[in-house]
């Protein structure tokens, strides 16, 4: 008798139980998943089927709050890395949502920009610069939970924030850090003290907004200078938004929310933290291509609402600074003003730059 059959007749059948656990997707939405497992009875040969109703996840990526803390405090955590995302993950345009209409200002003294998003000698600078005294408080503008707390080349002593919306919040030239990884923070939390740390001239904190690695310009959602509102509860991001190629670090963007975009295809991504109602977008859609609604903006005054944008154009081979001043009618000077160049910058083929 051969050990499979003894197996067969002293056994007599199989119970089998299988555990299926299918890791949730953040932002979507669980729905039944039936499942039929054959399960073969050793004893007869027969088989027989077996159903049970198991939730899975699938749908469009929408963020809710109840679902925050486990699917943003989790993908791609990484205490180690700065930016642990690959350029891949993000997927334009997307819409950031926010929870609440006030953030905390990230210093308790006068909100003053001395650097802004965009050129600057050109170098492309990520963030904005905020002026402040060695030693000051820096406070977490959202409730999040602290992601990286090292020293970063360039930015020095270094505080990453995660948030629950998925937007990250990097406060850099810190002289002190008072908080430790992995740990939660409300906002207004003191979390390190100004400095100068890294690549700064004079104290400043250089304050970054990022969504899955990639910057976004902080003055697009918060008027640091006027009020601690946010500029929009809901607002959308296109890639010529976030590219800091198409702003200059010399003055405020004055870009109007973009509270819609054209219908041509449905949504790619939503980011935040409140459900709300599916809006289309468009593909690649720049500032000529928006539709505005002023009365979504809480904070900021007409005349930064309006159309009258500059030109970004994009470097073709044998241009030159000043046959550009000649082609779009202004100069050399003002080129080099509205992008923070100098005119001995040499430009390079699939530059962008802007003309005013």
């Amino acid at each position: 008798m051969t050990i499979a059959r003894l197996l067969r007749e002293s056994v007599g059948g199989l119970f089998c139980v299988f555990l299926i656990q299918i890791q949730p997707v953040w932002g979507q939405v669980a729905h039944p998943l039936a499942v039929s497992i054959n399960v073969g009875n050793w004893a007869t040969g027969y088989g027989t089927i077996t159903n049970w109703a198991l939730p899975y996840r699938s749908g469009p990526d929408t963020v809710s709050t109840t679902d925050a803390d486990e699917g943003w405090f989790a993908v791609h955590w990484d205490n180690k890395r700065f930016n642990p995302y690959d350029e891949s993950d993000v997927e334009f345009p997307f819409k950031v949502t926010f929870d609440e209409s006030r953030i905390s200002f990230p210093m308790k003294r006068k909100m003053v920009v001395t650097s802004h998003y965009g050129w600057r000698n050109g170098v492309l600078h990520r963030g904005i610069d905020l002026d402040l005294v060695t030693g000051d408080d820096v406070f977490a503008l959202m409730d999040g939970k602290v992601r990286y707390v090292r020293h970063h080349a360039g930015h020095g002593k270094t505080v990453v924030v995660r948030h629950n919306n998925g937007l990250e919040t990097v406060y850099a030239h810190l002289s002190r850090q008072l908080v430790e990884e992995d740990q939660l923070v409300q906002k207004g939390q003191v979390i390190g003290k100004g400095g100068t740390t890294g690549n700064a001239r004079g104290s400043h904190l250089h304050l970054e907004v990022r969504y899955k690695g990639v910057t976004l310009n902080p003055e697009y959602f918060f008027d640091f200078e006027k009020s601690n509102k946010v500029r929009s509860l809901s607002s959308w991001m296109t890639e010529d938004y976030a590219d800091p190629r198409n702003y200059s670090s010399s003055r405020v963007s004055g870009l109007p929310i973009l509270v819609e975009l054209p219908s041509r295809q449905d949504p790619v991504e939503e980011v935040g933290t409140k459900k709300l109602d599916a809006i289309v977008s468009t593909e690649n859609a720049g500032v000529r291509d928006l539709r505005i609604d002023k009365s979504k903006d809480v904070s900021t005054p007409e005349t930064d609402m309006s159309l009258n944008t500059p030109e970004t154009y994009t470097i073709q081979y044998g241009d030159t600074l000043y046959s550009l001043a000649r082609t779009h009618h202004t100069t050399v000077e003002d080129i080099c003003r509205v992008n923070g160049i100098k005119d001995s910058f040499k430009i390079q083929v699939g530059q962008k730059i802007v003309i005013d």
